[in-house]
């Protein structure tokens, strides 16, 4: 059977940049917890972005999410939560603005317990939030007492904790999005591997050596005009 060289664009490369889009859309989950990390290891904490708060039932509700370096760090959030037992909200949180609903993304927001509490929220992932998970302690306490969908990264001298509850249509994005990246990459490297083969007297398909045969390539039948001298 005589086959024509590949293209440099086939079925063969396009899973495997799939694959890699998807292995990329997991490997920035934990990087997008790297920079902030590395930030609290040359000691500048990371101060709360615009808090407001509102009132739900009983409670007043302290939000905000997280800033460093003057910047708000995408997918880190916290929510202070009071029970009111008679003083008026702006009794606990001074003269923070107050706002009418729960301005919480979607993948912060997490139940209360009914007790007085902090509520840490983090999703990661680039370029969108990709997954996501929730920590929280009692007011009165330094300690986490609980954590859902995070890996904490204690166990190396960090403070901070990985999210992996997903995000199905920041993964989806964030995984077509790598696998364009990853194509024309895949495309050069199919290309300088040919270019190779080819100025070595080899097949571009299989890399068996083509040296004295005039034909198609023993080997797996590809034809390579460029190779190929018309028979006499």
């Amino acid at each position: 059977m005589v086959r024509q060289p590949p293209r440099l664009i086939g079925v063969r490369h396009v899973i495997i940049s799939v694959v890699l889009g998807v292995l990329l859309s997991l490997a920035t989950i934990p990087l997008g917890v790297i920079a902030p990390w590395t930030a609290d290891i040359r000691a500048m904490p990371p101060a709360p972005a615009r808090p407001v708060y509102w009132v739900d039932d009983d409670h007043a509700v302290l939000f905000s999410s997280r800033r460093r370096l003057g910047l708000d760090i995408p997918g880190y959030s916290f929510a202070r939560v009071e029970r009111l037992s008679g003083p008026q909200p702006q009794n606990h949180f001074g003269d923070i603005p107050d706002v009418s609903q729960d301005p919480r993304p979607d993948w912060s927001v997490a139940p209360y317990r009914g007790a007085n509490e902090v509520v840490l929220a983090r999703a990661s992932g680039l370029p969108w939030l990709a997954a996501y998970g929730h920590r929280r302690r009692s007011v009165s306490s330094a300690q986490w007492s609980s954590r859902d969908g995070l890996i904490s990264l204690d166990a190396i001298g960090s403070r901070e904790s990985v999210p992996f509850k997903p995000l199905w249509l920041g993964l989806l994005g964030n995984a077509l999005f790598w696998a364009g990246v990853v194509v024309p990459g895949v495309a050069l490297v199919s290309w300088g591997r040919r270019l190779v083969r080819r100025q070595k007297s080899r097949c571009v398909t299989c890399g068996y050596s083509l040296l004295g045969i005039t034909g198609p390539c023993p080997e797996c039948g590809t034809v390579d005009m460029k190779l190929t001298k018309p028979m006499t």
